[in-house]
C-alpha cells in the first residue's frame, strides 16, 4: 500500500496477496517491525480490507511505527487496536497537544511534563516536578496520570501499577468477607428472636466494626504491603503478567472468601 496512485483493483489485488502472504507470520517466532507513514495510512484506514489487514499484521509484530502521522490519525490507530482486540488495554503516552486525541481514545492516559511551559507553584505541588518545555499543558490536563521524565512510565506500570492492582484485589475480597460476616450474623439470629427483626449488634458496635475493628487492618496492608521488593519486580517484568491475566481478582479468588465467611 505504497503509493497515492494505486486504482481499486490494483489495490485489490494487493491486499489479497499480502493476506497470504501475512498468514505464516503468526506462527513464525522471528520479531518483525512494521513501519508505515501518515499518507500510507491515509489510504489504509479508508478501506475496510486494508484496516482489517493492518490490524492482523500488526498482531504479528512486535512493535509498530507510524511517523509523520497527524493526531487524527494517532487517535485511529489506538481506536482500532481498541475496538477490535478482545481483552486489551490500551495505554496512550504523550507529551504534547497533537497527543491529546490519541491520549483521550485510549483507556489510559500518561502524558509527561515536559510539556509544561511554565512550572507554577500549583503544578509542581500537583505533580512533584514540572520541567520546562515548549507545547503548553494540554496533554497534561487530558490525561489520567502526569509523569516528569518517560523513564518513569517502567516504575508506575510495573512497580505501582501491579502494588496497587493487588491491593485493590484483596481489598474488594476482604470487603466481601466482613460484609457477608456480619450479614450472616444477623441472618441466623433471626432464628432465635421469632424473625421480629431486633438486630444482635448495637449502633455503636455496627460502627465501630466498620470504622475501626475493619478498617484499620486494610488501611496498613494497603500502605505497607508489598509481596516482591521494588528492584525485582522492576528487573522482572514478566511478573506484570500476572495482573494481565487476573490471577489476583477473579471469581476462583473470591469464593474462598466468601465460604470462609
Amino acid at each position: 500500500m505504497g503509493g497515492n496512485d494505486v486504482g481499486n483493483d490494483s489495490r485489490e489485488d494487493h491486499l489479497i496477496f499480502t493476506l497470504d502472504d501475512i498468514k505464516p507470520l503468526r506462527d513464525g517466532a522471528k520479531p518483525r517491525a512494521l513501519i508505515i507513514d501518515g499518507p500510507t495510512l491515509i489510504h489504509t484506514m479508508a478501506d475496510t480490507k486494508a484496516r482489517n489487514l493492518l490490524l492482523l499484521l500488526s498482531q504479528c509484530c512486535k512493535a509498530v511505527v507510524c511517523c509523520r502521522v497527524s493526531p487524527d490519525q494517532k487517535r485511529e490507530i489506538v481506536s482500532l487496536v481498541k475496538d477490535n482486540v478482545p481483552n486489551v488495554r490500551s495505554l496512550a503516552v504523550g507529551d504534547g497537544a497533537n497527543d491529546v486525541a490519541m491520549i483521550t481514545a485510549a483507556h489510559v492516559g500518561v502524558s509527561s511534563l515536559r510539556s509544561l511551559k511554565y512550572c507554577n507553584h500549583s503544578y509542581l505541588f500537583k505533580f512533584q516536578v514540572g520541567i520546562r518545555g515548549e507545547e503548553g499543558v494540554q496533554a497534561v490536563n487530558a490525561s489520567d496520570y502526569a509523569i516528569a521524565q518517560f523513564r518513569y512510565l517502567t516504575p508506575l506500570i510495573l512497580k505501582h501499577g501491579r502494588y496497587n492492582y493487588i491491593r485493590m484485589s484483596n481489598l474488594i475480597c476482604y470487603m466481601f468477607y466482613k460484609n457477608i460476616l456480619m450479614s450472616m450474623v444477623m441472618f441466623w439470629y433471626n432464628f432465635f428472636n421469632a424473625y421480629s427483626g431486633l438486630k444482635f449488634f448495637t449502633e455503636a458496635a455496627i460502627q465501630f466494626y466498620n470504622l475501626f475493628y475493619t478498617a484499620i487492618p486494610i488501611l496498613l496492608y494497603a500502605t505497607g504491603d508489598e509481596d516482591l521488593l521494588p528492584s525485582t519486580v522492576i528487573q522482572y517484568p514478566e511478573l506484570y503478567r500476572s495482573c494481565i491475566a487476573n490471577v489476583y481478582f477473579s471469581v476462583s479468588s473470591a469464593l474462598p472468601n466468601v465460604e470462609f465467611a
